[in-house]
């Protein structure tokens, strides 16, 4: 009787080695799974903060050429820029460029 004691316990641990090695697969290819994810996470996390600070970026910069295109409907801001950058001048008005002057 020993004999078919011995017989019946080695198919039921072959099950269990079977069994324990399947859940060990399973076990690896979740945490696989979920280190990938992770990692995807934190990829799109960074992105997502270039991003964002890009678009205060772009903010800023359309808030400063609203306000450029606010100053350039106005003709006299027009003719004095136009003086200023361009070296513009008026019927007899003279133009002198100072030394040190970097505008």
């Amino acid at each position: 009787m020993s004999n078919q004691t011995k017989r019946t316990r080695r198919p039921s641990s072959l099950v269990m080695y079977l069994a324990s090695l399947l859940l060990i697969l399973v076990s690896v290819f979740f945490l696989f799974d979920i280190a990938k994810e992770y990692i995807e996470t934190v990829t799109l996390s960074s992105s997502l903060e270039e991003v964002q600070q890009q678009l205060v970026d772009l903010q800023e910069q359309n808030d400063l050429l609203v306000a450029q295109k606010e100053k350039l409907s106005d003709p006299e801001y027009v003719k004095n820029y136009a003086r200023g950058q361009y070296m513009l001048s008026e019927e007899d008005e003279q133009i002198f460029r100072l030394p040190g002057s970097n505008k």
